[in-house]
């Protein structure tokens, strides 16, 4: 069986707020894009495109109408280790520092 990231190496193209958001929902499992938006401090007005663009890689999966719940289609333990963290608060969905 291949792994995930070998089965999509697009993954390692995706940019810095994808990055963001794919970690978040790997961490806190499913999600609205309120809360994504505000755990992952990227604007509201832009999260809808970022959750687009990984829906349509097949990275992300919704379910529900209101609110709309947003998951990892896939979950690969190996994935993270690919994109270390350039900051330690980062890691924490929270919002705590």
């Amino acid at each position: 069986m291949t792994s995930f990231v070998e089965r999509y190496p697009e993954l390692l193209h995706l940019g810095e707020d994808e990055v963001k958001v794919y970690k978040l929902l790997d961490e806190a499992g499913e999600s609205s894009a309120k809360l994504i938006s505000a755990q992952a401090k990227i604007p509201y007005s832009q999260i809808h495109v970022v959750l687009y663009r990984l829906q349509q890689e097949d990275l992300v999966i919704s379910r529900g109408e209101t609110p709309k719940l947003f998951a990892l289609r896939f979950k690969d333990p190996e994935l993270p280790k690919l994109w270390p963290d350039k900051n330690q608060s980062s890691k924490k969905i929270s919002g705590g520092k």
